[in-house]
């Protein structure tokens, strides 16, 4: 069963100061870095429950080359 994803505003915004800023540097590091994140969040909508839970309802997952 797939879970739904839900990423607030704040998060939101943090991501795309995150991609901008992978931009800046290199294009295909941004890239990457998409690629990395869609990958873990497919992951974490499969079983959310290999994550470490932090809060309530929150589960964190972190990608091997972008911690």
């Amino acid at each position: 069963m797939a879970y739904r994803i839900r990423i607030d505003s704040e998060s939101q915004k943090e991501y795309k100061e995150i991609v901008d800023s992978y931009f800046a540097i290199r294009v295909d590091l941004a890239a990457d870095f998409i690629a990395r994140f869609d990958e873990i969040i497919e992951l974490i909508k499969q079983n959310p429950l290999l994550f470490q839970r932090r809060y309530r309802k929150v589960h964190i997952a972190f990608t091997k080359r972008f911690p």
